[in-house]
């Protein structure tokens, strides 16, 4: 009988700490969600009783944090600003130039050269977060460049590009998520590169915890993950040019 009482002791100890601990409202972005966003629930778990990932677009996380539906987002879009948020850079992404596989012999890596490389261009949406992103900085560069598609998932823009209907302007978490990799060549892009400034926001006071501990897995995933993959599949594009 004694470990009958010391066992319901145990249980009971459990479900009050489990009760205790937070339930987690996390919005993030789609480009993020398969990568970052696994490797969050995976930290995060011990932390808290019950997880709950929304995906969208970063205006829509915004609007979401907004009206109290997610307590943290993570997202590129700084349109949302109100007195009782906070917001921390977690991490910039370059941008890289995306071509089907094996077609980019002898191209430099240039705008000259990417609008003479006799493929089209596929854009993403112009209403969707990284087509405002990629449509602003064109327009800074003095760039010309007509789409022939255009697209507001991330999933669809890399097929098309592995399909061979064009080349494209994406962030690395993108190429991480979709898994077509092998069938594509990355550039850099020229200088200026356009980067991505990824963020943590959430409502003073609130989660504040959870934030830093975002923060840091957000940083580790960035230098460990995202930026050696950069670099290698640069080098293997380039040195493919070279053959």
């Amino acid at each position: 009988m004694q470990h009958i009482g010391d066992f319901r002791s145990l249980v009971e100890s459990l479900q009050r700490k489990n009760y205790c601990r937070p339930v987690i409202r996390l919005g993030i972005l789609e480009s993020l969600s398969q990568n970052l966003g696994i490797e969050l629930v995976r930290q995060l778990d011990p932390l808290v009783s019950r997880i709950v990932i929304i995906t969208a677009s970063g205006n829509v996380l915004g609007d979401r944090l907004l009206e109290r539906k997610v307590d943290l987002i993570i997202t590129n879009e700084l349109t949302v600003d109100a007195p009782h948020l906070f917001r921390k850079v977690v991490f910039d992404e370059p941008s890289v130039f995306i071509f089907p596989k094996g077609k980019i012999s002898r191209l430099m890596s240039s705008w000259t050269a990417v609008q003479h490389c006799g493929l089209p261009f596929i854009s993403y949406w112009r209403d969707c977060g990284a087509g405002r992103l990629n449509d602003r900085y064109i327009r800074e560069q003095n760039v010309k460049l007509t789409d022939r598609y255009s697209v507001d998932s991330n999933a669809v823009l890399v097929s098309l590009v592995a399909e061979g209907f064009g080349w494209a302007i994406v962030r690395p978490s993108v190429l991480i998520q979709t898994r077509r990799l092998a069938e594509l060549d990355v550039l850099p892009m020229p200088e200026p590169v356009l980067h991505r400034s990824v963020y943590v926001m959430g409502r003073r006071h609130e989660f504040e915890k959870e934030a830093r501990i975002i923060e840091r897995i957000s940083k580790v995933f960035y230098t460990e993950k995202l930026l050696p993959l950069i670099q290698s599949e640069v080098k293997k594009s380039m040195r493919n040019k070279m053959i």
